[in-house]
């Protein structure tokens, strides 16, 4: 996962990933990747009693940089709880090309803490957010820009599913939140 220098996991087609508790792609300085592609599947399942809010956090040093890549038809990410991109660093999100990302919990943040980045890039690739197939509690979140800076673009047939989650635009004094759909 980076924690002294760069690191990288691709899960490709047929390959599957389960990890417990949480997941952190960028602990510290340097580039870290995640790549899942023609079909491959990764998934952050609890197995503790660990708060979910701890699922898959992004860049969580100032100085690191996250790359999270879910392309092709099939290929999944699914995060049973919250989804923090771009926790204290720089994180950015792909989903494109038919590629899935499925938060079963009710927390999404983007650009987490002062001064992380967090983007999330939907092209031809779909993100939802779900309990159990449930519409979210009332106080679910979806921030673009919690207190850092926040990007959501959804370009060519992105698809983004809220599950009845509010999606908040900066949504903390000093937080910057941007949107774009084209």
């Amino acid at each position: 996962d980076g924690q002294l220098g760069n690191g990288a996991l691709t899960v490709g087609a047929g390959g599957q990933v389960t990890t417990g508790d949480f997941m952190t792609v960028g602990a510290g300085v340097g580039l870290s990747t995640l790549t899942i592609t023609s079909g491959g599947q990764v998934s952050v399942t609890p197995v503790s009693k660990l708060p979910t809010d701890l699922a898959l956090n992004t860049a969580v040093d100032p100085k690191s940089i996250a790359m999270v890549t879910v392309s092709g038809v099939d290929s999944t990410l699914t995060v049973n709880g919250a989804l923090n991109l771009g926790y204290l660093g720089t994180a950015t999100m792909n989903v494109a090309t038919g590629g899935g990302v499925f938060v079963k919990g009710s927390i999404v943040r983007i650009g987490r803490m002062p001064g992380s980045t967090g983007t999330l890039n939907l092209t031809f690739g779909s993100l939802f957010v779900f309990d159990e197939g449930n519409l979210l509690p009332s106080d679910a979140i979806f921030q673009v820009g919690t207190f850092g800076t926040g990007n959501l673009n959804l370009t060519g047939a992105g698809q983004l599913e809220t599950g009845g989650a509010a999606i908040t635009i900066g949504a903390n004094a000093g937080s910057v939140g941007t949107v774009l759909i084209s």
